[in-house]
């Protein structure tokens, strides 16, 4: 059983009475107050380090299986990825299994864009400017069925990630590509698995579907 306590969360952030929350068992106050927590002490500029300082990628947020005693971390800095991110509003539980404890995921696609962005920030270190380049230029060339402005603008913001921060395998590729094209608003999916076999990624844009398969050649 699941309770939206948000109507409480409001009315603890509206009144400066003290509150002592010690029953019922198991009913989710250190969640809670985790949550609050990090809603007024979590500022952009300090989700951006923390994506920084964890290496955060999309492969280690979704799909994740998280025991319940990762939910109590208090101490936001020190909370590994997946428990940081439900605690700052960006995950939400899709499963609860008796053994493998909550299935965490992205509650809809704003959200996940939203991530997506964070993680360019973070982990990627590309600029603001860089990521409204992307963008436009990405948008432009879908719209115009032009892929070689799609490669071209992929190359040059590839080319703004600072050496110290790339890896050398071709999944590390997968995710950065997939999160770029997810900060821009697309509709972009990974790994999807058809009669025909997986694809890497699948782009959804308006009235087209674009399969794309990556490679990473040698230098």
């Amino acid at each position: 059983m699941y309770v939206d306590k948000t109507r409480y969360i409001y009315e603890l952030a509206s009144v400066s009475t003290p509150y002592f929350i010690s029953r019922p068992r198991r009913f989710g106050k250190s969640l809670t107050v985790s949550t609050f927590y990090t809603e007024i002490n979590t500022t952009d500029e300090r989700q951006v380090e923390y994506a920084r300082n964890h290496r955060l990628t999309p492969d280690r947020i979704t799909g994740t299986w998280m025991r319940e005693s990762l939910l109590t971390t208090y101490e936001i800095e020190q909370a590994p990825p997946v428990s940081f991110l439900i605690q700052a509003g960006y995950l939400t539980f899709k499963e609860w299994d008796s053994e493998l404890g909550y299935l965490v995921d992205y509650p809809n696609k704003e959200v996940r864009d939203s991530i997506s962005h964070l993680v360019i920030m973070g982990t990627y270190g590309i600029d603001e400017w860089v990521q409204d380049e992307l963008k436009n230029n990405i948008i432009a060339g879908l719209r115009e069925g032009d892929f070689e402005k799609i490669f071209g603008q992929m190359k040059r913001t590839l080319a703004a990630i600072p050496y110290n921060l790339y890896e050398q395998r071709e999944s590390y590729y997968h995710s950065v590509i997939l999160t770029l094209l997810r900060a821009t608003g697309i509709d972009a999916a990974a790994e999807e698995i058809t009669n025909l076999g997986r694809s890497d990624i699948v782009i959804r844009y308006r009235d087209h579907v674009y399969v794309l398969e990556l490679k990473r050649g040698r230098a």
